[in-house]
């Protein structure tokens, strides 16, 4: 972990000081070029509300979100070598009359990335990726008599996942690129020992008493950002891992991400955002997740 968070600090640390004016006035614009940044923070809000005689149905909840996307990317003045560095965080809650609050969003993603062209839409690279969570996840019950009960299932780095992957990257438009990591590493993490009982001796792969897991295998990280219609954003991201021990069409792990964004105004937005998810070492079964709300963000950038 502080191998991660030390890679965070010196890029955005790197892309400050390389945008500090320097004594002639050519050096400035230079750096300036080399390095580009950007931060963006929202706040997402959603909530209905039905009377107790509302013969439609439905049941009254509210919901608060935040996210924070920001990146630090430096190009060399030749354009061949790149440091491309990005920084995902999102958390949410929601609370549903009669229930206890529950998350509706917790993400922590980092990706940092080094590159060498060598053709038009071909580079070479390396890349680190990191996935895991804030805060504890609980699958949810009831017992006889209705009342509500919750058992731990997941928590901070519990799973969390440290891939590095070595290949090359496919780009032939500025909105969309497609890693092939023929070299990949990953490291899965269970840290919360008290997630493991007496049936299960196996969580997200790891086995009881232990609390990492290596494996060596096939990554391919695809990534779409682009303008789709005039304020209406779409930002895609697929993630995918194949253990070179087990190479089957049912152990391949998958994760895609979409994040459809329309702009009301400067500040306000619409966002829609849904996660497929197939981890064979979690549920062998697809997951799926959506989110819709009304959101304020902010974004500055260079």
């Amino acid at each position: 972990m502080k191998k991660i968070f030390t890679l965070i600090a010196l890029a955005f640390v790197a892309s400050a000081f390389a945008q500090t004016p320097t004594t002639a006035d050519t050096a400035k614009v230079d750096t300036f070029k080399h390095w580009k940044s950007s931060f963006m923070f929202g706040i997402n809000i959603g909530a209905s509300n039905f009377s107790n005689n509302w013969q439609g149905g439905g049941v009254s909840n509210y919901a608060l979100g935040s996210l924070l996307n920001t990146s630090a990317k430096y190009k060399s003045r030749d354009s061949l070598f790149r440091w491309e560095n990005t920084l995902n965080l999102q958390y949410g809650v929601q609370r549903n009359k009669g229930q206890g609050m529950r998350k509706s969003a917790d993400l922590i993603f980092f990706d940092s990335k080094l590159s060498c062209q060598f053709s038009k839409s071909w580079s070479g690279f390396f890349g680190l990726t990191f996935l895991s969570q804030f805060a504890r996840g609980y699958e949810y019950s009831t017992d006889v008599g209705g009342a509500e009960l919750r058992n731990r299932i997941s928590s901070f780095m519990s799973p969390g996942y440290l891939t590095e992957a070595l290949g090359f990257e496919y780009k032939p438009a500025p909105y969309f690129s497609a890693r092939i990591g023929l070299g990949a590493t990953r490291q899965t993490f269970v840290l919360d020992q008290s997630l493991y009982n007496n049936i299960d001796t196996v969580r997200y792969g790891v086995p009881v008493g232990d609390r990492l897991r290596n494996e060596l295998g096939f990554q391919l990280l695809l990534d779409f950002n682009k303008d789709i219609f005039k304020n209406v954003n779409l930002k895609a991201r697929y993630m995918g891992f194949a253990n070179y021990s087990s190479l089957s069409l049912n152990k391949l792990d998958h994760r895609f991400d979409v994040i459809l964004t329309a702009k009301v105004n400067r500040f306000i937005n619409v966002n829609f955002a849904t996660i497929f998810l197939y981890d064979f070492d979690q549920v062998e079964a697809w997951q799926h997740s959506e989110v819709f709300s009304l959101g304020i963000q902010y974004k500055v950038g260079n």
